[in-house]
């Protein structure tokens, strides 16, 4: 989601997109191998076999953070 320039609400300097990397038990990220964090809908709820959301709404997540003052901002889409 690549978006017009952001400005930042805490002090109005620009802002960058990024993206958010989860680390693995191996070691890896799961942005590397192309599964990037993802926002789903209802609440959390953890199993034995699974983990994860009870909603089937699903959106992967884009990040920016300020260039001045580091805040950070997430967006679901």
């Amino acid at each position: 989601m690549q978006r017009s320039i952001m400005v930042c609400a805490k002090c109005g300097s620009q802002m960058t997109q990024g993206f958010i990397m989860t680390p693995l038990a191996s070691g890896f990220s799961k942005a590397a191998s192309g599964h990037i964090p993802k926002w789903y809908a209802g609440e959390f709820k953890s199993g034995f076999w699974s983990v994860g959301g009870t909603g089937d709404e699903e959106h992967p997540l884009t990040a920016f953070r300020c260039k001045d003052c580091g805040l950070l901002e997430f967006y679901a889409g």
